[in-house]
């Protein structure tokens, strides 16, 4: 077991909701040894949602999972001289980033379908380094200015709802058609003293199209706010 880590650096890249998934491992290392170094590498996207998150020193951005991509950025994780690496991405290519920055020290995530991601992504933490503690409760750091510019610009003062339609490119198979959130949409403000907003990215206003003028509290707002900002709305939101 390690003990007293100086500098470490998590990896994660990919979906949205895994890089959260993550976030009880470098919460943990915090709590545990609050003067250790904490960076974390992921893609831009999820660089965005965490950006200020306090436990995390540095975020590193990797523009793809590739190996042109990894031999590129190999030399500045080499020259942060980790002694721990924890790498929780089931990725080749990232196993042997790992590998060839030579830090003291390297875990790896491996996968087990019969417990929580949450608590997944934390073994691989915990089993290796001294007296770490599991919290099953994430949170998502979002500056107060942040908050208070999206509360600026919902466009109404009732309790609201927000819809994600995955309107964009998603698998289909785990979609729910459009017209199916426009049923609900209009079953809520019909019955309920609330709003209707909706959100996503530009690519999603054309397939947004059917709701317009559907209702007047009903707000089309996709593509108004970038990650963070999307954050600080759901969490403005009644539900």
């Amino acid at each position: 077991m390690i003990e007293n880590p100086k500098k470490v650096l998590i990896i994660r890249c990919g979906a949205i909701g895994d890089v959260l998934h993550t976030s009880e491992v470098f919460r943990s290392i915090k709590r545990t040894y609050p003067s250790c170094i904490v960076h974390y590498l992921t893609t831009e996207i999820p660089a965005k949602m965490i950006s200020a998150d306090k436990d995390i020193d540095k975020i590193i951005t990797i523009e793809k999972v590739k190996y042109k991509d990894i031999f590129q950025i190999l030399p500045q994780i080499k020259n942060e001289k980790y002694d721990v690496i924890i790498n929780l991405q089931p990725s080749f290519k990232l196993r042997l980033l790992a590998f060839l920055a030579r830090p003291q020290h390297s875990f790896n995530y491996d996968k087990n379908l019969d417990i929580h991601a949450v608590y997944n992504f934390y073994k691989t933490a915990g089993d290796n380094i001294a007296n770490l503690t599991f919290k099953n409760k994430l949170k998502l750091y979002i500056p107060d200015e942040i908050k208070e510019n999206v509360k600026r610009a919902i466009p109404t003062e009732k309790k609201f709802i927000v819809f994600t339609t995955q309107a964009g490119p998603v698998r289909e198979g785990k979609k729910w058609r459009v017209e199916k959130f426009k049923e609900l949409a209009l079953k809520i403000v019909e019955k309920y003293d609330v709003s209707i907003i909706l959100t996503g990215t530009n690519q999603d206003r054309e397939s947004l199209k059917p709701f317009e003028n559907l209702h007047p509290e009903i707000y089309d707002l996709a593509g108004r706010f970038n990650i963070l900002e999307s954050a600080a709305m759901f969490s403005l939101a009644e539900y």
